[in-house]
């Protein structure tokens, strides 16, 4: 049986901001959401500061408001699907990790796992995420990625949270 083998590891973190100069996308917006079906609105910054008061709008062109049918991702729920697709067409997941590449010239054959094992490759894909570099690396490369430290903070408010706030 010819198996393939992926050794994976998942983070994820959503973090998504916009701004812009020049024309607002409000023409486009409004084609995607027709096409999509999607009940996002464009709002300019001081309609979009009468919908969601908390929100400080500055420096911001304007936004996209989800009027309704809006829920959340899970992105773990997600990656969970991939992989039982994945694992349906043959794929064998390996819970280890890289500690280096044989290369044939410039082309990577082989991954070297804590354990010990080697598994051979025709095609390496480089998904370590922001440890990407230190595989690059590895193979003699440099890449642009580096892992970046971020925080969440919990707190209690003094002023009361406004009727409506996300929290």
């Amino acid at each position: 049986m010819n198996r393939r083998r992926i050794s994976a590891s998942a983070s994820t973190a959503t973090s998504i901001a916009a701004r812009w100069t020049g024309p607002k996308p409000r023409a486009h917006a409004s084609t995607c959401n027709g096409a999509s079906a999607a009940h996002t609105v464009f709002l300019e910054p001081g309609p979009l500061k009468d919908r969601v008061p908390w929100l400080n709008v500055d420096d911001l062109g304007g936004g996209a408001w989800g009027s309704r049918d809006e829920g959340w991702f899970d992105a773990m729920g997600l990656l969970n699907g991939f992989r039982r697709g994945a694992r349906a067409g043959g794929v064998e997941y390996v819970d280890n990790c890289v500690i280096g590449l044989d290369l044939a010239g410039r082309r990577v054959v082989a991954a070297r796992l804590t354990t010990g094992e080697a598994i051979a490759c025709g095609t390496l894909v480089n998904a370590a995420g922001p440890r990407a570099q230190q595989v690059a690396a590895m193979a003699g490369l440099s890449i642009p990625a580096e892992p970046r430290k971020r925080h969440s903070f919990v707190f209690a408010s003094a002023t009361p949270i406004p009727v409506g706030c996300p929290t």
